[in-house]
């Protein structure tokens, strides 16, 4: 999947992409995460194979704030809400570049600005391959989270 860094800004900006979310129990993960993150790949790639931009989103709930960990499409790694910066990385802005396949986490204890993203591979790689990048991420989520609970249990 190409797309011209002007097109996915406009796209963007006027929330023109889809936005599919999974939820489960943090507690949950563990049994379930080939589960969880399969189905959020089979969400991102159902609609990215319509040359459409997505959020696929699982939503972890916690006894505190949730942790969102989205698999977004882009041009750079940035997420979607940081999309008035992208312009500023490309030279020509009417050039086609490949869709690339972000991984974001947003939690408070990921790190201090509570954000972490993580550039997977292209879109069309992951249509490709879903299986094989279903076990790398899923393992990056895991260790994302595993993240987290250590900056947590350090915190108290």
């Amino acid at each position: 999947m190409q797309i011209a860094v002007n097109k996915f800004v406009e796209e963007i900006t006027n929330e023109n992409y889809e936005i599919k979310q999974v939820e489960a129990m943090k507690s949950e993960f563990a049994k379930k995460k080939t589960k969880l993150v399969d189905q959020m790949i089979t969400n991102f790639v159902q609609v990215t194979n319509d040359d459409k931009l997505v959020q696929s989103r699982l939503l972890l709930k916690t006894k505190g704030e949730p942790i969102i960990i989205s698999l977004e499409s882009g041009v750079i790694n940035l997420p979607f809400e940081n999309v008035k910066q992208v312009d500023n990385f490309f030279d020509q802005q009417e050039d086609e570049v490949p869709a690339v396949v972000n991984l974001i986490v947003k939690a408070p204890a990921i790190n201090a600005s509570g954000l972490r993203i993580d550039q997977i591979c292209s879109v069309t790689e992951l249509g490709q391959a879903p299986e094989e990048f279903g076990e790398k991420i899923t393992a990056r989520v895991q260790e994302l989270l595993d993240t987290i609970e250590e900056n947590s249990a350090s915190k108290k």
